[in-house]
């Protein structure tokens, strides 16, 4: 990072997501130790699983770039840039006492690189929080579930702004996840199972979900309004029983909304080392980096076997 502080408001944060940090090295204005260096000693470190990088000003850029190129095949490394606008530039010179680089420059390089790079804090820590938890999917067919309308329509609209679609459900998964619906839900992605599903219907919809071939991504929405003091644990619960009954192979995004309002569902998450997402923007952003981490390494493959 080239901000301490920063550095010490992320411990806390993900700290709170039940997640730990290896190691941290604060580089200020790069006057000794750069980017690269520290790049190359987290590649090497058996106790490093992601990188994380809060970045304002770059230097020795080419260097920086190639070394980016070699680590993510590795580890994902997640940016977070500093001085992206032209008063966050100025901000970012007063801050470190180098000029902050041209954004969009900078956006299409690392881009290229397949490091994951974020445009706010939340994205940050719900990236690194995403590769510390989820595997990398096969494809990129996403499939969902949910109890309300609303929650999937504002998570298919965001995946639409990250030109990402819904896949449509095969003829024998819907033959199967009949038998646990009433009739009146329409088999369609996303899946809306109505307001009276209960932990039986999240478990075993779920279930199918990640053990159908045609599916790489499985979202599994709850809305629990805080006012029908209602408990979401059970529902949550039901989604997590059903990822660790199928070996914990796929993604799974649990999207409870209105989650953060029960603490012990964020307790129940950090236990069983198992996700859980509170907006529809969150989910969106975790499916959208999983898919990008997926074709980043299938990339790299086919450039390794030339």
């Amino acid at each position: 990072s080239q901000s301490g502080s920063f550095g010490c408001a992320s411990f806390y944060q993900l700290k709170q997501e039940g997640l730990g940090i290896s190691k941290f090295a604060n580089i200020g204005n790069n006057i000794d130790v750069s980017f690269v260096d520290v790049l190359d000693f987290f590649n090497d470190d058996t106790n490093t699983k992601i990188i994380g990088i809060y970045m304002e000003t770059v230097k020795y850029g080419k260097a920086l770039f190639n070394k980016l190129s070699h680590v993510v095949p590795k580890k994902p490394v997640v940016i977070l840039k500093g001085g992206r606008t032209s008063i966050g530039m100025k901000a970012a010179s007063s801050h470190t006492g180098s000029l902050a680089s041209n954004y969009q420059i900078l956006k299409a390089a690392i881009t290229q690189t397949g490091a994951i790079l974020c445009e706010n804090a939340s994205n940050f820590i719900t990236a690194l929080k995403t590769f510390s938890i989820l595997p990398i999917p096969q494809g990129e067919n996403i499939g969902v579930l949910t109890n309300s309308g609303g929650s999937s329509v504002l998570f298919s609209d965001k995946l639409e702004e990250y030109n990402l679609s819904l896949a449509s459900f095969s003829e024998e998964l819907k033959e199967e996840m009949r038998q646990f619906l009433i009739p009146l839900v329409k088999l369609v992605n996303p899946l809306d199972m109505i307001g009276g599903a209960a932990e039986k219907q999240y478990y075993n919809i779920t279930k199918l979900m990640l053990k159908d071939e045609s599916l790489d991504i499985v979202v599994a929405c709850v809305v629990i309004p805080p006012f029908l003091e209602m408990n979401s644990d059970e529902h949550y619960r039901g989604i997590i029983r059903a990822w660790n009954d199928t070996g914990r192979e796929k993604p799974l995004i649990p999207l409870v909304f209105f989650g953060d309002y029960f603490e012990n569902l964020n307790t129940l998450a950090k236990k069983g080392k198992a996700p859980i997402y509170y907006t529809p923007n969150e989910a969106a952003y975790a499916t959208k980096i999983l898919i990008e981490r997926a074709k980043s390494l299938s990339k790299n493959k086919e450039e390794s076997a030339l």
